[in-house]
Parts: C-alpha cells; sequence; structure tokens
C-alpha cells in the first residue's frame, strides 16, 4: 500500500544517504518482499540501495552499521540474534579520524589566515557574482575555498619537503663517496646529517598521523574540485549531487571524501535552488576557466597545464638521463683506467663518484614518478576536449544544456577520483 512505499523510500534513503546506521534491532531475519522495517534498512546496508535514477548499472555500495542487538515490546522473550561486523563497518572509525583532522585544520585556518579563504573564494566566483547567488549555494563556494586553501598549504609543504629529501639523498650519496675517496670523518657527518634529515622530513610529513601532508594535499584537493563541481551544477539549477557519482565503493582511505560531500550537501539541499541564475556564471567561471587551466586559451596554448607539464617533463627526463650518462662515463673511466694509465686518484674517484650521478638520475626519476607529469598532461589534454565541446552546446542554446552540464561534471569528477586514487599509489621514498 501507498504507507508502505513510503516507509521503503524513507528506508532506501537512509541507506543511501547515511554515512553510519545504529540499528536498535533484534537481528531477527523476515522476508524482505514488502518490507518496509529496520530488518529492510539493514538489509540496505549490506546489500547496497537500488541505483540511482541514470545509473541502472551502478555497482552496489554499502553502508556502515552498528547493530545493537534489544528486544521487542510486544516479544521480549524472543532469541537475539547479532549482525556480524563488515569491513564497511570498521572503515567508519577511519573516516571519522580523517573528519576530524579536517575539521581541526579548516578551524584552524579560519582562525588564523581568513584571507587565504577569501582570496580562493574570489578564484572560483568573485565577490560581486557570489552576491547574486542563494545563500546556499554561497555557503558551498565557501566549503569549496575552505577545502582549496587547505590543499594548496599541504602541496607547498608538500612540495618543498620533496625536493629538500631529493637534495638531501643525492647529497648524503656524495658525501658517503667523498668519505670512502678521502677517509675524512668529516664527511661521515654530512652523510648523516644529510640522511637524517632526508628520512627524517620523509617520515615526520608524510607518515605521522598528525601530519600526512602527501595525503590531505591529495584529499583536500580532491573535496575541493569535487565541491567546485557541486556549486556549479546549483548554480545550473541542477539538483544532482557529488556524492552519488563519486568515489564509489572507496571506504577506506579516501571514502571520507565523499561522505564529506554528502554531509555538506545535506546542509545546501534544505534550501530551494535557485533557478533563475544565468548560465552565463557557469560559462564564465568553470567552463571557460577549466579550459584555460587544462590547456590554455586558443591564442595561447602554452598557458595551460598540459603544456606546462609535458615541457617539464622532458626537463626532468633530460636532467635524469644526463645524470645516469656521467655515472656510465665514470664507469668507463674507472675501467679503462689501467689500460689509457690514468693515475690511480683519477680512476678512485671516478669510481667513487659514480655511484652519486646513478643515485641522482635515480632520485629525479623517482621524483617524476611520484609527480605523475607525464599522466596529469595526458588526462588534462582529455578534460580540455571535453569542456570545449561541453561550451560548443551550451553556446548554441540547446535544450539538453542541462544534460550536458551533468554529463560535464560527471567526466570532472571521474578525472578528478582518478587523479586522486593515482598518486595515493605513487608514494615517492628517498633513497640513501
Amino acid at each position: 500500500n501507498p504507507r508502505d512505499q513510503q516507509y521503503r523510500n524513507q528506508s532506501i534513503f537512509i541507506a543511501r544517504q547515511s554515512q553510519l546506521v545504529i540499528a536498535l534491532w533484534d537481528g531477527v531475519q523476515v522476508s524482505t518482499t514488502g518490507a518496509c522495517g529496520t530488518a529492510y534498512v539493514v538489509e540496505l546496508c549490506r546489500r547496497g540501495p537500488p541505483p540511482i535514477e541514470g545509473e541502472m548499472l551502478a555497482a552496489p555500495e554499502t553502508t556502515s552499521l552498528i547493530h545493537i542487538p534489544v528486544r521487542q515490546k510486544k516479544e521480549p522473550d524472543r532469541k537475539l540474534h547479532e549482525t556480524k561486523s563488515t569491513t564497511t563497518d570498521r572503515a567508519f572509525v577511519d573516516i571519522c579520524r580523517a573528519f576530524r583532522l579536517y575539521n581541526r585544520a579548516a578551524i584552524k585556518l579560519w582562525k588564523t589566515n581568513p584571507k587565504k579563504i577569501k582570496e580562493s573564494k574570489d578564484w572560483i566566483v568573485p565577490e560581486g557574482d557570489v552576491a547574486n547567488l542563494d545563500f546556499a549555494t554561497q555557503t558551498l563556494i565557501t566549503d569549496y575555498a575552505c577545502a582549496d586553501r587547505l590543499a594548496i598549504d599541504h602541496q607547498t609543504t608538500r612540495d618543498q619537503v620533496l625536493r629538500v629529501a631529493s637534495v638531501a639523498t643525492v647529497l648524503a650519496a656524495f658525501a658517503q663517496a667523498t668519505n670512502g675517496l678521502f677517509g675524512q670523518s668529516s664527511w661521515m657527518i654530512v652523510y648523516g646529517i644529510a640522511v637524517g634529515l632526508a628520512y627524517g622530513l620523509y617520515l615526520i610529513l608524510f607518515k605521522l598521523p598528525l601530519y600526512r601532508s602527501e595525503d590531505c594535499y591529495l584529499e583536500y584537493r580532491a573535496l575541493a574540485e569535487a565541491l567546485r563541481v557541486q556549486v556549479f551544477w546549483r548554480v545550473a539549477g541542477l539538483s544532482s549531487v557529488v556524492a552519488e557519482h563519486y568515489l564509489q565503493l572507496v571506504k577506506t582511505e579516501v571514502g571520507w571524501v565523499r561522505e564529506a560531500l554528502r554531509s555538506l550537501w545535506l546542509n545546501a539541499s534544505v534550501a530551494e535552488l535557485n533557478r533563475n541564475v544565468s548560465l552565463e556564471v557557469v560559462h564564465r567561471f568553470w567552463i571557460d576557466d577549466q579550459i584555460k587551466f587544462f590547456v590554455g586559451t586558443e591564442s595561447e596554448v602554452v598557458g595551460g597545464k598540459s603544456f606546462k607539464w609535458k615541457n617539464l617533463q622532458k626537463t626532468l627526463d633530460f636532467l635524469a638521463n644526463m645524470a645516469i650518462a656521467c655515472g656510465v662515463i665514470l664507469v668507463g673511466t674507472a675501467s679503462v683506467a689501467v689500460i689509457w694509465s690514468i693515475p690511480a686518484d683519477i680512476k678512485a674517484a671516478a669510481s667513487a663518484y659514480s655511484a652519486t650521478f646513478f643515485l641522482c638520475g635515480g632520485v629525479i626519476k623517482a621524483y617524476v614518478a611520484a609527480m605523475g607529469y607525464l599522466d596529469q598532461a595526458m588526462s588534462y589534454e582529455k578534460m580540455g576536449a571535453i569542456f570545449r565541446a561541453a561550451k560548443r552546446v551550451l553556446e548554441q542554446g540547446s535544450e539538453r544544456q542541462q544534460e550536458c552540464l551533468i554529463s560535464l561534471g560527471k567526466h570532472a569528477l571521474a578525472e578528478n577520483a582518478e587523479w586522486l586514487l593515482q598518486h595515493r599509489k605513487n608514494a615517492f621514498k628517498p633513497q640513501s
């Protein structure tokens, strides 16, 4: 009957939108045909709710669950059954920990440097245009700005650590080779300091839960970019929810990003969409800006990240190959020293410093692999082409404008998720 169907819809909403479901239930399974009670909610948490409209083949997504066995008042003598916990249930602890870390960082940023947040707000939509948007959209823009600035700060720290650790690693190898050549204890001191600096920075800023600069940079950037899509979907009058299309099935490590998006959307969803806003804001500050970011303007292609990343990849590859070539030359010099009557001290120096050049080349290649410049350049070219195609469709005034914007947002979310998971796998480790 209609009442039961309303309860079923409510159960589906709970399972789909909740970060954690706490079920006070006796654990007795009942037939789910036409069910609409607690047992049905628990089953939806375990097997996933039905896919949303337009996502017929979406993979099922489970929800974290805490089951507290309680007796029913009408059947107090019935035996209780406890539901076994799953990996999804246990992952919620890590999600809460990530939430706490982000909230602390956001509060600290608000208190110490609100100007940075204002700068990020102006980057996504300038202050003059923000005033024309509804309050819920302005709130989402503020959420974006906070995540964006935190990502920038952690990215700056991360890049500095990578550079210092790389230089320290090469310096340690050079000091070790020099000590072996001259036998001076002072070089071993330099070696110890360099190794300690490289690994100390790496462990403190990359591994300790207090900092986790690399992980925080990746996750906060992912959160910011997903919020960018949610902002412009709302500006365009679309009710689509980013969390429904983003990082599905990722319950561990970065699963908290999706839960954060869901929470932020729920805060804005209670407000009525502003359907009278012109699409000019979407054109100027989403599509045009993203085209410029990814591939540059048509008159200045070199301004895009794709072009810059390709050139940086080539430059670093060249430096790495040059370092390896120098190492090969030194090895060759040491090998033919006897034949060419090269002095023994030159032979020893060539042998000692060859390893340093090989290590230098390896460190550069490790840095390039960690940054993923070439993969990013290819992805940016693809996204630039997609945004340009969307711009053409929207300029034609097609009746499928909303469909185009939804598809564009999904492409942006997919690229963002791929970028996040790829960089999570590429870890930079200084060598000694």
